[in-house]
């Protein structure tokens, strides 16, 4: 439009510009679009209007061949040294369907004149394209240029989602934010072995969009586990596929080490070339412990002892990593990076800097994280749990023995007496790493920390140091090295809030657990889409500041991000399914802005159910089952460390549910 009062020239030219490359590949390579890397060399073509982003491994370089297991997944090797790794886009214009073009105008004085850039993609699958004009003036002649650059996200080949709980609510922000995660769990899953277009492959989440694509261990076993309550089948994929890749051998470069389960696997053409060890990488200390633990929750969620039988050497090679790895430590789980190329922190918090003493001086390993002792203590409780199934008595006995003898050995080693509170982590000489964190928080939910101690955890992860209105900080503000936005030193991550959230529940600690869910809620819905963020700033809540800050790097989908609001649920309606024995526990706590809710067809081993949940006028929360199909009872039972739980009060709830039952 000409808002001058003469008639004008210009000339304007439309530029495609396609970056193919995913944003991580980017980021490790210090890739341009445009740009280059020692020993790949990528190039753009085009070809009838489709940009295709080449890789090429020169220098003659040998590309290691990958392991038994990634060969058996992927079905092939990766490519050889002059070999081609590529991305495509399919597009084209209405204007022409070159990748550039000029037009001259003339636009009088008051007129307007328009020209349409159209763009398709593929019809198969499911895509978003997301255009960025930017305007850039020519300074010779009155001449724009658009860069038009289109961010892809993947696609997902199944033609039908798994079979999932439907959730309605009386509250219709919390619908919304639902029905968002919903999509968003279909936007991230990655058929990691797309045998044909039902439901058979095995189809896991993707960690992240645009960051962290490919198969990371930690973030689907952990949103598989969170995000059970939509469907079992995400855990039983999860366990199935990470059980094929399994470490086999004692390898440095990999960090791998026999019966251990791998941190990552990368899909970028980097890894796929087999110049970063991050094609198949098994530098975490985490997944192993919780793929035992994911393993028996899909064992309660749907009762099949076959999946078990199946999964026996895994099994068994799990727990003989994690016998010797707390052999090597004296008691405890350490870890130390075996290469210059791994991760520096193995455990949850994995950043370079994420760990400090009480003087915010970096801590550097070999270091015993809290956490990874809670989850190898719940790994060990899970494995002899798994062994009764089996029918393996003794092994049971001998696994549930070294199970309390670590929980023995962490409340003695980890706590610190003048702060009534753990440690963050022991360093190599045994020392205590004496910072005040979130991480007792994950020990909470394990179930390691002794009875007597929890309430005052409890009440330090309330405090106002810690909790910041939003949720949990990662690292307390009194610490010298609290930064609000870094990525662990005082951030606020939403998955371990759930996490959190659900061991104050288990513990009995209603109103803390509420509180958290409130926040990451509230939090939600100040994000685009309602979607929580992989994690926010740990600035506090207050009048003068009504929003939280944002973490500049965030990523946009983080997996378990989203999962995390399916757990919230989970822990609202105190939900444990005993699929074996024909089991639903329930110890529904709604809040008052949540004054109803019923999930249609829950299943539960082979059965499904409706539920509906509410709170009477004297804000007590019921339930009631709505409709049932199969042999399963349901009954209202206080969690397994509520401390407020007594014999009476579980044997009165028991009655009272099979009574409800029989009316």
């Amino acid at each position: 439009r000409n808002y001058g009062v003469y008639r004008k020239s210009l000339s304007l030219a439309v530029e495609l510009v396609c970056p193919l490359g995913d944003i991580q590949f980017q980021e490790e390579m210090k890739l341009s679009p445009f740009g280059g890397a020692p020993g790949i060399v990528p190039s753009i073509r085009w070809e009838a209007a489709a940009p295709t982003l080449r890789y090429e491994r020169v220098f003659g370089r040998r590309t290691r061949a990958p392991t038994s297991e990634f060969a058996r997944l992927y079905g092939d090797e990766a490519p050889r040294d002059g070999q081609e790794v590529s991305r495509a886009l399919a597009i084209s214009t209405a204007v022409t369907a070159s990748p550039g073009v000029s037009h001259e105008l003339e636009v009088d004085v008051g007129s307007r004149t328009r020209i349409e850039l159209k763009m398709e993609l593929p019809a198969e699958g499911r895509c978003e394209l997301k255009l960025a004009l930017i305007p850039e003036r020519d300074r010779r002649q009155p001449r724009t240029k658009i860069r038009v650059k289109p961010t892809v996200l993947p696609r997902a080949t199944r033609t039908q989602p798994f079979p999932r709980t439907q959730i309605r609510t009386g509250n219709s922000t919390l619908n919304l934010i639902l029905a968002q995660a919903e999509v968003d769990f279909d936007s991230l899953e990655l058929p990691l072995v797309p045998r044909d277009d039902s439901d058979s492959g095995l189809y896991v989440v993707n960690a992240g969009i645009p960051r962290y694509m490919g198969l990371f261990s930690r973030d689907i076993l952990t949103t598989s586990w969170q995000g059970s309550l939509l469907s079992p089948r995400y855990l039983r994929n999860a366990v199935e596929s990470l059980a094929l890749l399994k470490g086999t051998r004692f390898d440095a470069w990999r960090d791998e080490e026999p019966g251990q389960i791998p941190h990552e696997v990368r899909l970028n053409p980097r890894a796929a070339m087999g110049e970063t060890n991050r094609e198949l990488y098994y530098g975490d200390v985490v997944s192993t412990a919780f793929w035992l633990v994911t393993l028996a929750t899909t064992y309660l969620w749907e009762g099949d002892r076959q999946l078990l039988f199946r999964n026996r050497d895994t099994i068994t090679s799990g727990c003989a990593w994690i016998r010797r790895r707390l052999g090597q430590g004296n008691g405890f789980l350490y870890y130390a990076p075996g290469t210059a190329e791994g991760n520096r922190h193995h455990a949850w918090k994995d950043s370079g800097d994420a760990i400090v003493d009480r003087q915010g001086r970096i801590a550097v390993p070999p270091l015993a994280a809290c956490e990874v002792q809670g989850y190898c203590f719940m790994a060990l409780l899970a494995a002899a749990g798994l062994s009764v199934a089996m029918g393996e008595a003794g092994k049971a006995r001998e696994l549930f023995d070294e199970a309390q003898a670590l929980k023995r050995r962490f409340n003695q080693a980890f706590w610190m007496e003048e702060q009534s509170y753990f440690a963050v982590a022991l360093d190599g000489a045994g020392r205590r790493v004496d910072s005040v964190t979130s991480n007792p928080g994950h020990c909470l939910g394990c179930g390691i920390i002794s009875r007597d101690r929890i309430p005052a955890v409890v009440a330090r992860m309330i405090s106002d140091d810690l909790f910041s209105g939003w949720g949990i900080r990662t690292l307390s503000s009194a610490n010298p090295a609290f930064d609000p936005f870094s990525y662990h030193r005082g951030s606020v991550w939403p998955v371990e809030n759930a996490t959190i959230a659900g061991g104050f529940r288990l513990c009995g600690f209603d109103e803390p657990a509420l509180q958290l869910i409130e926040a990451q809620l509230a939090t939600a819905t100040l994000f685009p889409g309602m979607r929580l963020p992989e994690l926010l700033s740990g600035h506090a809540r207050s009048e003068a500041y009504p929003i939280p800050g944002l973490y500049k790097d965030g990523n946009t989908l983080q997996a378990w991000s989203v999962s995390g609001l399916f757990f919230s649920i989970l822990i609202l309606l105190g939900l444990r399914p005993v699929a074996p024995l024909g089991l639903l526990l329930v110890k529904p706590a709604l809040p008052d802005w949540l004054p109803w809710l019923e999930l249609r067809q829950l299943r539960v081993g082979s059965a499904l159910v409706d539920l509906r949940f509410w709170r009477d006028s004297a804000g007590k929360s019921r339930w009631q089952v709505l409709a049932k199909q199969g042999s399963l009872r349901v009954l209202e039972q206080p969690a397994e460390l509520d401390l407020e739980a007594t014999l009476g009060s579980r044997i009165r709830d028991a009655l009272r549910s099979v009574f409800k039952s029989a009316a």
